[in-house]
């Protein structure tokens, strides 16, 4: 295959996947971040502030585990593994929030592994991909 031919195929692919709409779920794809959710607990749907970490997070390892999902939204973050997770966390709590009530089972997995495998890069790559989606069109504000 040529040269010209392969980057016809790649920018084909890309523009159909950045065409694909996101699905929808009840807040019309709400990308609220982690501070919206912090001072909002009047509108969470699904959860309650006061569920603990490790009731959504299976794999979340002490102390998190036992701290509230409202907790959770007030983590900062810092070095190591500890550190990072403390990111990712902060972040998945403000996903699974925005996609109620679609389940978000796979991207709950996805937390879990990252925790579970101890890396540090992975655990903040998965925290970012989190972070982009809780950024978007927060439509409760």
């Amino acid at each position: 295959m040529t040269r010209r031919l392969r980057v016809l195929v790649a920018i084909t692919f890309l523009s159909a996947a950045l065409a694909v709409p996101a699905t929808a779920g009840a807040w019309d794809s709400a990308g609220c971040t982690p501070g919206f959710w912090k001072n909002h607990t009047d509108v969470w749907q699904g959860y309650s502030p006061t569920d603990t970490i490790g009731s959504v997070f299976s794999s979340a390892p002490a102390p998190f585990a036992s701290m509230t999902l409202l907790e959770g939204l007030s983590l900062q973050g810092g070095p190591g593994v500890s550190g990072a997770i403390e990111i990712l966390l902060r972040a998945a709590i403000a996903m699974v929030l925005n996609e109620y009530p679609d389940y978000p089972a796979n991207k709950i997995a996805r937390t879990n592994a990252a925790m579970d495998s101890g890396n540090r890069d992975r655990i903040i790559r998965v925290a970012g991909r989190w972070d982009t989606l809780n950024n978007g069109d927060c439509s409760l504000d």
